[in-house]
């Protein structure tokens, strides 16, 4: 065991296992995360990660997908598993007692999948519903066309789902390919926490994750494209626009990801955020608007967004690269920083009383660094932030790159305000 509470073993086979015992819980949260998200899919395989990741629960050579579903549901526990673009994370969340079946369920959906034909052609339908319902949600929709922009023809910049041409063209061998590919341990972590024993847990998964083969190549993504800046529009007959204004980031290993964060918050992380307050609060030009940051090991971004009636696109644009500007030239203020800072911890504090988010955060931390950075060790680098980092964070993304823009909705071209603000900011700043 460490100093900070976390137990981190390495298996026979290659595989990390780390665990975070929590005295004070009744529940256990076991994930088993693999580095095969969209990032690692080949030109031709746009979509199937996920798909794979469905595709799993239809049944394997010990349970069919009714008996998966009941040996966790059954025993008063959640399945699960979601795709995101470095990583596919099968999890159960189920009682202390009933951790021997979710480990052996998790092992048997990674290890003994059948490659039904069968259901192949039943997902796919699945799965064309899924990108329908996609097109239908604009706010989804105009995410993915930021990342389309920030990221041109490389996999983070297309979408986790695939295209219905992609789907409908892929066949079993090109799923057990990317099966093969991915699915190894040197692609495997492992994370668990809530009421687990440290030992327990490693005899577990040395009984159940047995690979028949260790050997397969992790493989590497391509290289980041050059970055130039886009404006990426889907026409809708829509009530609103909806509006994304994003940057490149730095990656989640990066320490300058803390100004990011502090940043982000105070622009538009709440509802006392400066774009809340001013777009909507003083306006009332929009209902939602807001900024968020999502991160990968090498790369990340910073989105901006809001929706609003297509007569009020240009004063609401205006009013969002004003305020971006005004950062840029002269920071944000003392009381601000505080805030975002006490904001953001908050949430993280909060967040550990799951076991999930535990869990979550070790293995992050794990795929990422290699190591853990104990709830201290991060509260004091929030605290650390100072004023001058998250204006030089704000000047990087906004006045050093040229943002690009997402649009979704009745709208023709992107509305130079976007453009006119950040740029005049930007040649005052210059002067000073």
């Amino acid at each position: 065991m460490t100093a900070t509470g976390i137990s981190r073993v390495v298996l026979a086979n290659g595989v990390t296992v780390v665990c975070e015992p929590m005295d004070h819980v009744r529940s256990a949260a076991v994930g088993l995360w693999v580095e095969a998200g969209g990032l690692f899919e080949e030109e031709h395989e746009h979509g199937i990660a996920h798909l794979l990741e469905h595709l799993v629960f239809k049944g394997t050579r010990r349970r069919t997908a009714r008996e998966l579903a009941r040996a966790i549901e059954g025993h008063g526990g959640n399945l699960g598993a979601f795709t995101e673009k470095e990583f596919c994370c099968y999890y159960a969340v189920v009682l202390d007692d009933h951790l021997e079946i979710a480990v052996d369920v998790l092992c048997d959906l990674i290890l003994n999948y059948l490659f039904d034909e069968s259901q192949l052609a039943k997902e796919k339908g699945v799965i064309l519903e899924e990108i329908s319902d996609l097109e239908d949600t604009p706010e989804d929709l105009v995410h993915d066309l930021l990342a389309e922009g920030l990221w041109p023809d490389h996999p983070i910049g297309t979408g986790l789902l695939g295209s219905r041409e992609s789907v409908v063209a892929f066949t079993g061998e090109d799923i057990r390919a990317f099966w093969r590919r991915r699915y190894a341990p040197s692609t495997l972590t492992v994370a668990a926490a809530g009421s687990i024993d440290p030992t327990q847990l490693r005899g577990l998964f040395e009984r159940w994750l047995v690979f028949e083969d260790n050997g397969a190549p992790r493989g590497a993504p391509p290289a980041l494209p050059t970055f130039q800046r886009r404006t990426v529009i889907a026409q809708r007959s829509l009530a609103q626009v909806h509006l994304l204004m994003g940057a490149r980031t730095a990656g989640a290993v990066s320490q300058s990801r803390f100004p990011l964060l502090v940043f982000n918050a105070a622009l538009g992380g709440g509802m006392g955020s400066r774009l809340f307050q001013t777009i909507r609060e003083t306006h009332g030009l929009v209902y939602s608007v807001y900024s968020q940051v999502a991160q990968m090991r090498d790369t990340g971004m910073l989105g901006v967004y809001l929706a609003t009636d297509p007569s009020n696109l240009g004063e609401a644009s205006a009013l969002l690269s004003h305020e971006l500007g005004a950062v840029c030239a002269e920071g944000i203020t003392a009381e601000e920083l505080g805030e975002a800072k006490e904001q953001i911890k908050g949430a993280l504090v909060l967040s550990q009383e799951s076991t999930s988010a535990r869990m979550t955060r070790l293995a992050t931390h794990q795929a990422y660094f290699g190591l853990y950075m104990d709830l201290d060790e991060t509260i004091a680098a929030i605290d650390a932030v100072r004023g001058e980092e998250v204006i030089e964070m704000a000047r990087s993304l906004f006045w050093q790159q040229e943002p690009t823009v997402a649009l979704v909705g009745p709208v023709g071209e992107e509305p130079c305000s976007l453009r006119e603000e950040l740029t005049r900011s930007r040649e005052a700043g210059r002067q000073v």
